[in-house]
């Protein structure tokens, strides 16, 4: 049976004299526990809670009223509305339940000028009766005071009825106006006469769940702090988001055209890490084609040999410029040289008359940590420039580097010919002040409403306190001073919701701020009015539940607000949903109005006045307070840090992680030794901020070292096995990595060898290297991990090959593929149908001249291709043009895209038996699942380098765009090509013992396979007495048999490790071969099997010789 509800008069009289203590409540709800509780009533005979502080506020009102009149003394006192309006409101912001619940705020102008109304017309009666002569007897009974009550109540009825019938002429006039105005502002919207009023229903949206990024919760349109230096940033805003030190000084007196730069002269830009070095170039070779001067970029992170630089070097800058021919349509094909440079640059001139010469930028050489071989490289520069010179062509080089660099340089007279004194830029490193002013800078730029007329330019305006705190942390550290710190602190900060740096919270209001601004639209009734109508009257005919609704209106009004106005056009307006609320507040609520000359939608004027009195006061407007204050659910919190906190990033990284590895296929062993890092990780390095700062006293730095130690080997051993296994300990392997990360190299360099106690002089720099270092490694691996599922997604749809790996593929492709987690672009695409013709064209030549010699030899073997008449003819001519230059020329360079086919198919039957198609085209046909299927491959690609290189877009995007991803099946062709240059030279040779005790190498898949020889091959080599007859074999096929002598000591120069590249095959003839590859390659092979050396692949044909 249900239960009777209480009385509401009865209810109102408890209330009134409960008052006191009902205000002193925590939450609005607690009203109706308190009668529940106190006065054992039963919760369903109560009221909501927003009638419950509905008759709260009239008892307030009632008692301001009554109590003020009391104060003064004075019965018949009655004051202006204003005044008790400033007792209730200071009532308001001191009650707890009243701040949080509005129901019933609207209402206090009416409720305080009705009660004023009842004592005027209270103190008239009482008037007229004191006037009126009585007898003895009537004086016991008057006045009676339920007599006066019921005849004020009788006056004010009598009273609002004459009052209503003027209100209401005077409306019907009103009404009319506004009738007229809405009618012409319909005839301008195209939106309001777009659809029938009628039709117009706010419907339900099925969308998938979102997650915010951190910078769109505080109105900012990217992350200000992504750490690609310029990259994501428009050239118009560099000015405005860089800080003036003396590399950006340069760089902008470079655009200006003034200044020390002059094509031919050096610079050497030098800073510590973070300190804007990138950003330099960036902008200077953003500026560059202004100047008619073409620029190239070129980053080598890793090389262990000045001809590994050189080649580096040479190999990146070619590619750069095959790049430029194929944007500009022009067919032309370099080798990677310093012949192929000069000509790339000249070619260039040749077809840009108007360019006054070049730039080349090189950076990331002082992650080297061989700094010799970068000064030995460096030195190079000048003879190169001395030879470009006399081919008429003017280039700068700009080179970064770090300031340790400064005295070697100046000291050392081979390079002070390169960089003089004054062709050294010192980059300042970074003060509080001066990180504290980029922070601000960028989020100026970086705000959404940066480009309206209301600049809020104090919105991101960071505290004092968090100032402070910036400068705290740079006193920490001894050598990382760069803006990368900064940046970093600040973005954890802002992920970690920690909003309270700035003196304005972008997504929450303070305690202080909402009752400042309660206090100030209480005040404004006509705001009030307004804003009241648009938060509580429902869309006609929805369905949606009216806190959906209530959001949608709040979102609008808030565009329009912080945009100063919208057009029709607005990609706001193209949600139907959208347009139905537009019309809903302009109709409904009459909350907007539209600008008939600008035709744009605005707020209406008392809106406007309220939102510039708020940004007045608060740096922030009216869209802010609608958001963060009347915002359905919304609740004022303020983050404070904690171990738990801290830990839902990282967690949600761990678990991304895993199920990125399991995906991955690894086993479950690898998946328990991650989760048991993870913890160790978790528990001894990942702390809260303020732990942070006090040094983490109780640091188990031995922990923390282990930690860290065993995700770094985690890392390396995932991409490439071989690197762990091979060596000796994880810092060693750590410097044959493809990409050494510069916080964990920093980490390595200044704690990992260091003694207990030299590390705990300094607890605090080592305990932030660490935390920054596994930051760094975890996003390394998450990247890598998103990147491998895009490939082997696609790439487990094709051929015999499942999977991609990060050791099968080159240290250049991955620098460029591997770059970010959306780097798999049209950029890296392009990279990638460059790398395809250059690998391609490199097993040819390097398994043609390993197994048939030299170039004379190799001439011999060109009648047995039938159908590559003209190509052979091209290729052989080219190549007898270079003899001048080099003594082993390189044929293929002049092979053309369309013409590998005619090497790998015939329609003669007997070229399928020759050696040359036996030992280097059919390895490469059965590897990739037969002919038709390397020939569907061919014909893509020669639709991709057409489509790329005649910028024929249409063509591109649709093969982009069809089921099989061409970036897996490039790299697939890559990796096989790779694949095929480390087989023959590590397993397809025969080394041949003479009578004499020399030896000679040989390198045939045939003769391996076959048995009437493989029977006398042991371990890959033969004795004496066989030789003579597989020497009739070679001359009967043309083969070639290399001498081979033992090179230990040139291999193992500086250590027991040596990385050698199958791919440089210029700097491998050089150094190991007087010039001829094949001479070099047989010279290791043979020291290989001599001196028992272990040869292990680390990427692509990159592999590591350990003595």
């Amino acid at each position: 049976m249900a239960l009777k509800p209480i009385n509401i008069k009865k209810l109102s009289s408890q209330i009134s004299r409960d008052l006191d203590t009902l205000l002193e409540l925590e939450k609005p709800a607690h009203v109706a526990n308190y009668y529940v509780n106190k006065k054992k009533v039963d919760r369903a005979q109560l009221p909501s809670t927003d009638d419950l502080i509905r008759i709260i506020r009239i008892h307030i009102v009632k008692r301001t009223v009554s109590s003020i009149r009391t104060v003064v003394n004075d019965e018949k006192l009655l004051l202006e509305v204003s005044t008790y309006k400033k007792a209730i409101i200071r009532i308001e912001s001191s009650s707890k339940i009243l701040i949080l619940n509005s129901s019933g705020r609207g209402k206090y102008n009416e409720l305080i000028e009705g009660e004023i109304k009842k004592h005027k017309i209270k103190n008239r009666i009482i008037d007229s009766i004191s006037s009126t002569p009585r007898s003895q007897e009537n004086k016991n009974i008057l006045p009676q005071e339920k007599m006066i009550d019921y005849a004020v109540e009788k006056a004010i009825e009598e009273e609002s009825s004459i009052i209503e019938k003027g209100a209401k002429k005077k409306e019907e006039e009103i009404d009319l106006l506004i009738e007229k105005k809405e009618q012409d502002i319909y005839n301008l919207s195209s939106i309001l006469k777009s659809v029938d009023e009628d039709k117009l229903i706010f419907e339900e949206e099925i969308t998938p769940e979102t997650v915010t990024d951190w910078w769109a919760e505080i109105s900012l349109r990217g992350d200000p702090f992504n750490m690609n230096g310029l990259e994501d940033i428009d050239a118009k805003d560099y000015d405005d988001i860089l800080i003036d030190n003396s590399g950006v000084k340069f760089a902008k007196d470079f655009r200006k055209n003034r200044g020390d730069f002059r094509l031919g002269k050096n610079n050497l830009l030098l800073g510590q890490l973070g300190t804007g070095k990138s950003c330099v170039i960036q902008y200077i070779s953003n500026s560059s084609l202004n100047r008619d001067i073409t620029s190239f970029t070129v980053r080598i992170a890793s090389a262990f040999s000045v001809e590994g630089l050189h080649h580096s070097f040479y190999a990146q800058t070619i590619l750069k410029m095959s790049r430029w021919f194929l944007a500009h349509n022009i067919k032309e094909t370099l080798e990677p040289t310093q012949e192929g440079f000069i000509y790339g640059l000249l070619k260039i001139l040749d077809e840009r008359p108007q360019m006054k010469g070049f730039i080349i930028f090189i950076e990331d050489l002082h992650k080297i940590s061989n700094t010799d071989i970068v000064f030995d490289f460096l030195q190079m520069i000048q003879p190169l420039q001395e030879s470009m010179t006399d081919e008429g062509i003017s280039i700068s080089f700009i080179v970064t580097g770090i300031p340790d660099w400064e005295r070697k340089v100046l000291d050392n007279p081979f390079l002070t010919s390169v960089f003089s004194s004054t062709d050294i830029l010192r980059i300042e490193d970074v003060s509080p002040e001066t990180a504290t002013k980029a922070i601000m800078k960028r989020f100026d730029v970086y705000r959404i409403d940066r480009e309206t007329t209301w600049k809020n330019n104090n919105r991101y305006n960071l505290s004092k306190k968090y100032i402070l705190g910036l400068t705290s942390l740079i006193k920490r550290y001894t050598v990382h001073t760069g803006f990368r710190l900064f940046f970093s602190e600040v973005k954890n900060n802002l992920i970690n919701k920690q909003f309270d740096m700035f003196q304005v919270n972008p997504v929450g209001l303070t305690e202080d701020m909402q009752k400042q601004y309660l206090l100030m639209y209480s005040h404004d009734d006509e705001v009030k009015r307004y804003l009241d109508r648009m938060l509580n009257r429902r869309l006609k005919d929805s369905q949606v539940n009216v806190d959906k609704q209530r959001e949608r209106k709040i979102r609008i009004l808030a565009h329009i607000i912080q945009n100063n106005g919208i057009k029709e056009t607005d990609l706001m307006l193209e949600n139907n949903n959208n347009r139905v609320i537009l019309d809903h507040l302009f109709r409904t609520c009459k909350v907007i109005t539209m600008d008939p000359e600008g035709l744009e939608w605005l707020p209406v004027k008392p809106v406007m006045e309220f939102n510039k009195l708020l940004l007045e006061k608060f740096d922030v407007g009216l869209e802010y307070f609608l958001v963060h204050y009347h915002m359905p659910t919304t609740t004022v919190t303020k983050f404070k840090e904690s171990k738990e906190a801290y830990s839902e990033q990282y967690n949600s990284d761990i678990n991304y992680i895993l199920e990125g590895l399991k995906a991955y296929g690894v086993d479950s062993n690898t998946i328990d030794e991650f989760n048991s890092i993870s913890n160790k990780i978790f528990d001894n390095v990942l702390v809260p901020r303020h732990v942070r700062a006090r040094g983490h006293v109780n640091l188990d730095i031995e922990s923390v070292k282990m930690g860290l130690n065993d995700l770094i080997s985690f890392l390396i051993k995932f991409e490439s096995p071989n690197l762990i296994g091979s060596l000796p300990n994880v810092f060693i392997a750590w410097d044959y990595r493809h990409d050494k990360l510069e916080l964990t190299t920093k980490y390595i360099n200044e704690h990992s060898r260091k003694i207990l106690t030299d590390i705990k002089k300094n607890s605090q720099e080592f305990l932030i290297d660490s935390m920054n270092a596994v930051h760094e490694l975890l996003s390394e691996l998450k990247k890598n991990l998103k990147i491998l599922k895009k490939l082997n997604n696609e790439f487990l749809q094709i051929g015999d090959t499942k999977t991609i790996k990060i050791d099968d593929i080159h240290p250049d492709i991955l620098c460029g593929l591997f770059q970010s987690e959306d780097s798999i672009s049209d950029s890296n695409f392009d990279d990638l149908v460059d790398s395809y013709q250059r690998y391609l064209r490199l097993y040819l030549r390097i398994s043609t001249t390993l197994s048939f010699g030299k170039y004379e030899n190799r001439k011999k073997i060109w009648g047995d291709v039938p159908s590559a008449g003209s190509a052979i003819k091209r290729m052989t001519t080219g190549a007898d043009k270079q003899l001048s230059k080099t003594i082993d020329p390189n044929e293929f360079e002049q092979l053309q895209r369309s013409e590998f086919k005619v090497f790998l198919q015939s329609t003669s039957k007997k070229y399928y038996k020759t050696p040359f198609y036996k030992e280097i085209c059919e390895p490469l046909v059965k590897r990739y699942g037969g002919i038709q299927s390397l020939n569907l491959s061919l014909e893509k690609f020669k639709l991709l380098n057409i489509a790329t290189s005649h910028d024929k877009s249409e063509e591109r995007k649709e093969y982009l765009n069809s089921n099989f991803s061409p970036y897996c099946e490039l790299l697939k062709l890559i990796k096989i090509v790779t694949g095929l240059i480390s087989d023959t030279i590590l397993n397809n040779y025969i080394i041949l013992t003479l009578q004499n005790g020399s030896y000679e190498v040989i390198y045939s898949n045939c003769i391996i396979n076959n048995h009437n020889f493989s029977q006398y091959i042991n371990d890959g080599i033969v004795s004496p007495k066989h030789y003579e007859l597989f020497s009739n074999e070679i001359k009967k096929c043309n083969y070639y048999s290399w001498p081979a002598i033992s090179i230990i000591n040139s291999l193992f120069r500086n250590s027991n490790t040596e990385r050698i590249d199958f791919s440089e095959f210029n700097s491998i003839a050089e150094l190991y071969g007087n010039f001829f590859f094949g001479q070099a390659i047989s010279n290791i092979i043979f020291t290989i099997k001599k001196n028992n050396v272990t040869c292990r692949k680390i990427y692509g044909c990159q592999h590591l010789l350990i003595k």
